[in-house]
């Protein structure tokens, strides 16, 4: 059985008209402006799933990507599944994209040497027992959502890849993906961001007595 839960924080267009004309079908969760950390904050509190995936508002989900997912949370030890993304403009036209060489499973031991590369939040599924050890994303994060919850994860199991492309991630000029490196204002707040996100994995990992790894350190320098 699966759920449809969106959330919406206040937009300024006919979001909220359409979301009512699927109702009961889908459930809204309608908040004023709160920001995007809220938003992931409150949606994923008030899913009720054993298995939570999630979709960023410009991007859209292939067919079998649920199946996929699904067998690969059939193994307990396994926390959340990731998958391909393939970038798109708009119109949904496929990008050029490089996409790593995942092997089966990311433990902690890949994190804290360096050697995970993570998708991006559409690409993404969670136990929910595992989201609520990992909530609340700090109100001040905008970037590094993704990697916020997908690198704690970690901590708390594996973490398994799906080497297929099972979603389609848009960039256009009306979107916070398109253009980063282009924009001052977005590469600061990506550097503001950053810094937090790292404040926050290095608790986790004096919780936990472990450190990364000097190459690691290196690599990400």
């Amino acid at each position: 059985e699966f759920h449809f839960l969106v959330v919406d924080d206040e937009s300024t267009d006919d979001s909220r008209e359409i979301l009512a004309s699927y109702a009961p079908r889908v459930k809204s969760l309608l908040q004023a402006r709160q920001g995007q950390a809220a938003a992931f904050n409150n949606g994923l509190a008030a899913a009720t799933g054993d298995i939570v995936c999630l979709l960023d508002s410009d991007d859209v989900f292939l067919p079998g990507k649920l199946e996929a997912v699904m067998s690969a949370f059939k193994d307990p030890k396994v926390v959340c599944a990731q998958h391909f993304l393939n970038d798109t403009d708009a119109k949904l036209i496929p990008l050029p994209r490089r996409f790593p060489a995942w092997p089966a499973r990311y433990t902690l031991d890949d994190y804290t040497a360096g050697r995970t590369e993570f998708t991006a939040t559409s690409g993404l599924s969670f136990r929910r027992e595992t989201l609520q050890k990992l909530l609340p994303i700090p109100k001040d994060l905008f970037y590094y959502l993704d990697d916020f919850l997908t690198a704690h994860a970690l901590f708390f199991g594996e973490i398994a890849n799906i080497p297929s492309v099972l979603g389609l991630h848009r960039m256009h000029g009306a979107n916070w993906c398109a253009g980063g490196l282009e924009d001052p204002k977005k590469i600061e707040r990506d550097f503001q961001d950053r810094a937090l996100y790292y404040s926050y994995r290095e608790r986790w990992l004096d919780e936990a007595g472990r450190s990364r790894s000097p190459e690691a350190v290196d690599a990400e320098r």
